[in-house]
């Protein structure tokens, strides 16, 4: 976004809903310590919002407490410099998410230490 678009050349993105089987969290992490900007799910209402510079960008760090679909709205704010109007757009994404292969690989080990001890 270029500066001068919108008032204080600020986009805000919030967190309106969560729909899944356990926690959506967006984090980043300073020195291991995380620092939580938007969570939500499993009972808990969403909540937090990321916002941002005009002409900068962020990486951020998303994740799951548990496998399964997840659909996650998401809302983008800004109020235009112009026209002093606030302007939104709301976006839901949809994240299927399995099991790392890890995990996987541990659960087969298990199961097959499990079954040679019979």
């Amino acid at each position: 976004m270029d500066k001068g678009v919108f008032v204080d050349d600020l986009l805000t993105l919030a967190l309106i809903a969560v729909d899944g089987p356990g926690i959506f969290s967006v984090y980043k992490t300073n020195m291991g310590q995380p620092t939580v900007f938007m969570t939500g799910g499993n009972g808990m209402d969403a909540n937090g919002a990321i916002v941002m510079p005009a002409g900068e960008h962020g990486h951020f760090n998303i994740a799951f407490s548990e496998a399964g679909w997840y659909q996650i709205t998401v809302e983008s704010s800004a109020v235009d410099q112009a026209t002093l109007e606030r302007m939104t757009s709301t976006e839901t994404f949809t994240f299927h998410v399995v099991p790392e292969p890890a995990t996987l690989i541990l659960l087969g080990i298990g199961g097959a230490l499990i079954r040679r001890k019979k």
